[in-house]
C-alpha cells in the first residue's frame, strides 16, 4: 500500500509496523471474478489477524451494517438480497431506501446504538447456522458455508455485516454494557 500512496503524510502512517492485519471484504458473488473455491481459500488463508490477517466478508457488501430500519430491528433476521438485486445494482439503493439512517457519517448515533447493531448481526449468524445465540461470533467459514449454501439454494444471501466482529473478536468489552 505504501508504494502506492502518494500523500507523504499517510506514506509516514503506512511506515509504522501494526500488530494485526484486517482484511474487510464485500461478498460480491455478482463479480464474473467470483468464485466459491477462491472465497473459501482466502477466508481459509487470512484467519489470524496477528499473522496474514483475518478477512472479515460482509454480505453483499458492507451497507449490510446501514440496512436496519431503525436499531433494533425486529425483521432484522428475515432481511436478504437476491442475485437479481446484486446483478443490477440496486442494494446500495435499497439500502438508502430502507435505512433508519439519514446520513451515514452520523450512524449509529452513539455507543449504545452500535453496540445493538453488533449483537443483532451476531445473532442473525448464530440463526444463519441454525444454532443458539452466543456472544461470541461464530466461525467465518461456517458463515461463508451457510451464505454459499443459501445463494446456490435460493439464488439470494442474507444480509449480514461481519466486519464489526473485530470488536468483539479483540475487545468484547468496548461494546456497551447496557445493551
Amino acid at each position: 500500500m505504501r508504494s502506492r500512496e502518494t500523500d507523504p503524510n499517510k506514506k509516514t502512517i503506512l511506515d509504522h509496523t501494526y500488530a494485526e492485519t484486517l482484511l474487510i471484504f464485500d461478498f460480491d458473488p455478482h463479480d464474473i471474478q467470483f468464485t466459491e473455491d477462491k472465497i473459501r481459500k482466502m477466508a481459509e488463508f487470512f484467519s489470524e489477524s496477528t499473522e496474514m490477517g483475518k478477512l472479515y466478508i460482509n454480505y453483499p457488501m458492507v451497507e449490510a451494517f446501514y440496512h436496519v430500519k431503525s436499531v433494533v430491528d425486529a425483521n432484522y433476521f428475515t432481511y436478504v438480497v437476491t442475485m437479481d438485486e446484486l446483478i443490477s445494482k440496486q442494494y446500495k439503493r435499497r439500502v438508502g431506501v430502507e435505512s433508519c439512517a439519514s446520513n451515514y457519517n452520523n450512524f449509529p448515533a452513539n455507543k449504545d446504538d452500535c453496540s445493538i447493531i453488533i449483537r443483532q448481526n451476531i445473532s442473525k449468524a448464530w440463526h444463519m447456522l441454525g444454532l443458539a445465540t452466543n456472544t461470541v461470533a461464530p466461525a467465518s467459514l461456517d458463515i461463508l458455508a451457510a451464505q454459499i449454501a443459501t445463494m446456490n439454494d435460493t439464488e439470494a444471501i442474507a444480509v449480514l455485516c461481519t466486519c464489526v466482529f473485530y470488536i468483539v473478536d479483540y475487545n468484547p468489552a468496548l461494546l456497551a454494557q447496557n445493551t
